[in-house]
C-alpha cells in the first residue's frame, strides 16, 4: 500500500444506502451478509449487503452495486492509491471492478485484472470465458486521463455473445504476456483440444495488439 497519498475522509456507506437498488432477478442471489473488506483497505472501502462504498481522493464517496456479488478476492491498488480494483464472483457471473478515485470518482468493470503500460498512461484488459459470463468477454485498451479513461479499442462479444472472429476462431486460454513499451501489448493463446483436431495442434500461439494497427489483435509479436 502506498504511503505517499494524503489522508482523505473514509467512505460514507450511509450515502450509498440511501440510493435506489435495481430489483434482482428471481434466479439471482446476492451475498447473505456484507462481504468483508480485505485488510489494508478499510480506510478507503466499506461494505454492506448492497454496496461497496469507496472514498475518492477528494473526500467524496463512490457507490458500487454489490447485490450480485458473492465473493471479493485480490483487492489491490494501482498507480499509488488512485485506482482500487478487485475480482468479484457471483451467481453465473464474474468480473473485475476498478474505481478511479480521482475527481468525483468513476467505476468500470474490465472483466479481469487490468494491466497498465510502463508509464501507467494506458490500461488493457483481456478476459475470455467459454460460458460468456465474464464482465468483458474480449480485449480492450483505454487511455488514462487525469480523470477517468477514454476507450481506444474494444474487441468484445456482441449482445448475442458472439466473440470477435480472431478470438472465436482460436478457442483456448488467452492471457497477457505484457506491455512492450507504451504502444504494444503482447498476448498468448494456449489452445484447447477440439474435434476435429486443429491442424496447428495445441502448441502456444503468440499474438499482439498495437497502436499502429488500431489495437486489433493479430498473430505475431510486437516489433
Amino acid at each position: 500500500m502506498s504511503l505517499s497519498q494524503p489522508a482523505v475522509a473514509p467512505p460514507d456507506l450511509a450515502a450509498c444506502q440511501s440510493l435506489r437498488i435495481e430489483p434482482m432477478d428471481p434466479e439471482e442471489f446476492g451475498p447473505p451478509e456484507a462481504i468483508p473488506v480485505p485488510d489494508g483497505f478499510h480506510h478507503a472501502a466499506a461494505t454492506d449487503v448492497s454496496y461497496i462504498a469507496v472514498s475518492t481522493l477528494g473526500g467524496s464517496t463512490v457507490c458500487v452495486d454489490n447485490t450480485k456479488t458473492g465473493e471479493i478476492t485480490e483487492m489491490e491498488w494501482f498507480s499509488g492509491e488512485r485506482f482500487l480494483g478487485w475480482q468479484w464472483w457471483g451467481y453465473e457471473g464474474f468480473g473485475y471492478k476498478i474505481v478511479d478515485r480521482q475527481g468525483d470518482g468513476s467505476i468500470m468493470d474490465v472483466g479481469a485484472r487490468p494491466h497498465f503500460s510502463p508509464s501507467a498512461n494506458r490500461m488493457a484488459s483481456l478476459q475470455v470465458s467459454g460460458a460468456g459470463w465474464g464482465g468483458l468477454e474480449g480485449f480492450a485498451v483505454w487511455q488514462v486521463k487525469p480523470h477517468g479513461f477514454d476507450l481506444l479499442s474494444a474487441q468484445v462479444a456482441d449482445e448475442q455473445g458472439t466473440l470477435p472472429q480472431i478470438i472465436a476462431d482460436n478457442f483456448g486460454q488467452w492471457s497477457f504476456v505484457g506491455w512492450r513499451g507504451e504502444d504494444c501489448m503482447q498476448m498468448a493463446l494456449d489452445p484447447f483440444r477440439v474435434s476435429p483436431a486443429d491442424p496447428r495442434g495445441t502448441a502456444r500461439r503468440i499474438y499482439f495488439a498495437d497502436k499502429d494497427n488500431a489495437w486489433e489483435i493479430m498473430e505475431g509479436r510486437c516489433s
